[in-house]
């Protein structure tokens, strides 16, 4: 199954005030699921695609790549989520997220397990033991520095435009890392990342649960 560029896709039906809801409509279902390569949450994004693009009698066909010939030219391998969670518990945050909200939590190619300790930031030279860091920047390299250090957990954040939104992240390292040393990884909008980050720095106490 190949991508699909969806925002020139969206560029197509904003090209006119009235098709605004509808581009809206499409995105909307379109971000609940994660688009990695050989999960079936592409094929039911693609799916919704083209259902669009029929409504609008503009013809689009998936084509299907063999996991094999995938596997030749990129470093990749399934991956598909069952199930969810963080908790968030402090002074002025209780509060929990789940991926039946929204696939996008659980960041892509995070193994599976359980985790839950102090929240902390990633800083030079820090021992992470039993600690959950949250990353806001140079996610891939701090995950793995994250592990290096002994965290038993992180959490992925992102300034965006909407900060309600879910960032789509993916690990993308080698499957026997993720298998042996990989520790669980979520995703959580910028409003939230921005409440910890200043109640670290007053010196409140705040745990998760992954």
């Amino acid at each position: 199954m190949m991508p699909v560029n969806i925002s020139k896709l969206a560029e197509h039906f904003v090209y006119k005030s009235k098709y605004i809801d509808i581009a809206q409509d499409m995105l909307r279902e379109f971000i609940r699921f994660h688009r990695v390569q050989l999960s079936s949450d592409l094929r039911q994004a693609l799916d919704i695609v083209k259902s669009y693009l029929h409504d609008f009698s503009i013809e689009s066909k998936i084509y299907h790549i063999s996991s094999s010939t995938i596997r030749e030219f990129f470093n990749a391998f399934g991956w598909e989520l069952e199930d969810a969670r963080l908790e968030l518990l402090g002074p002025d945050i209780s509060t929990s997220f789940t991926s039946d909200d929204t696939k996008l939590l659980a960041v892509v190619h995070s193994p599976s397990g359980i985790s839950s300790g102090e929240i902390t930031l990633m800083k030079k030279d820090q021992d992470l033991s039993g600690k959950i860091v949250l990353i806001t920047e140079d996610h891939r390299v701090n995950y793995l520095k994250a592990i290096e250090k002994g965290a038993s957990g992180a959490i992925f954040a992102r300034k965006t435009a909407d900060t309600s939104a879910y960032p789509y992240f993916g690990l993308f390292i080698s499957k026997d890392l993720l298998e042996t040393k990989g520790i669980p990884a979520v995703t959580i909008p910028w409003s939230y990342a921005e409440r910890i980050i200043k109640a670290i720095k007053r010196g409140e106490k705040i745990s998760a649960i992954i």
